[in-house]
């Protein structure tokens, strides 16, 4: 009821009306499919990563649409896909996911890339560990890459005053405390 029957390929295909007045053929096509690109074992090695798929199912997203995802191991930075924080928003997470298409359009690890922080890789704890020092709460240094664009309030350890600076900024530049510093 309401399909119409489309032969393709010597096979034939149940679509509505609507999809075929859209060209919503993707699944006819082949273009489209619920079935994945990629088996648990392949290996993505170019350039900017070096990938091994140790997982894959289907995800919903927040829209309600099926996502295929996969989780994999960075020969890289060694992360698995487990706990880590996420810097987008700024959650803790056990498990990370990728899109087919990220990996399909060449993304790396997210690890790798600073996107997520994982502790004990690529944490400020672990590559800046003389930055600690200078975090109010030194806790959030377990949280951020140096790299980071985000804001964290930052004490002086000589005279104890705080202000408010980029987690980047203090990586390149220092803390710069204007009551004890010499300028």
């Amino acid at each position: 009821k309401g399909f119409i029957t489309v032969k393709y390929n010597d096979k034939e295909f149940d679509i509505t009306a609507g999809n075929l007045s859209t060209c919503h053929l993707g699944k006819i096509l082949g273009t489209k499919s619920n079935e994945f690109k990629f088996e648990v074992g392949h290996i993505f090695k170019d350039d900017k990563r070096a990938l091994v798929i140790i997982d894959r199912k289907h995800i919903k997203d927040k829209d309600g649409s099926n996502r295929k995802k996969y989780k994999y191991y960075c020969n890289k930075c060694h992360f698995k896909g487990d706990n880590h924080y996420s810097s987008r928003d700024e959650t803790f997470k056990n498990e990370h996911w990728i899109d087919e298409r990220e990996l399909t359009s060449g993304h790396g690890c997210g690890c790798c890339c600073g996107w997520i922080v994982v502790n004990g890789i690529n944490d400020i704890s672990t590559t800046a560990p003389e930055l600690v020092k200078y975090f109010k709460n030194t806790k959030e240094s377990k949280r951020y890459v140096k790299t980071s664009g985000r804001k964290i309030q930052a004490k002086c350890p000589d005279c104890g005053k705080e202000k408010d600076i980029q987690v980047s900024q203090l990586y390149r530049q220092g803390l710069g405390c204007q009551y004890c510093g010499d300028g």
